[in-house]
């Protein structure tokens, strides 16, 4: 993956790598390494939306918590 650091540059490269897809102006070779890139960012993009979504779930367990507490 091509300076892929955090989800925004990926994001980023994806929406490079589906418009460079859309175009009329490739190779199937250069196509498939595309797609192959692409594919590769989409597991990358979803590791890291599973660790943010899990990150979420303990915060909000915390606030939960917390709210528990000041009810008592």
């Amino acid at each position: 993956m091509k300076d892929i650091k955090d989800i925004e540059s990926a994001e980023k490269r994806l929406t490079e790598i589906c418009d460079a897809l859309e175009g009329a102006n490739l190779t199937i070779s250069d196509g498939v390494k595309l797609y192959e890139e692409g594919s590769e960012i989409v597991k990358f993009l979803n590791s890291e939306l599973n660790l943010v979504k899990g990150k979420i779930v303990k915060i909000k367990q915390t606030i939960d918590k917390i709210e528990e507490e000041d009810i008592d």
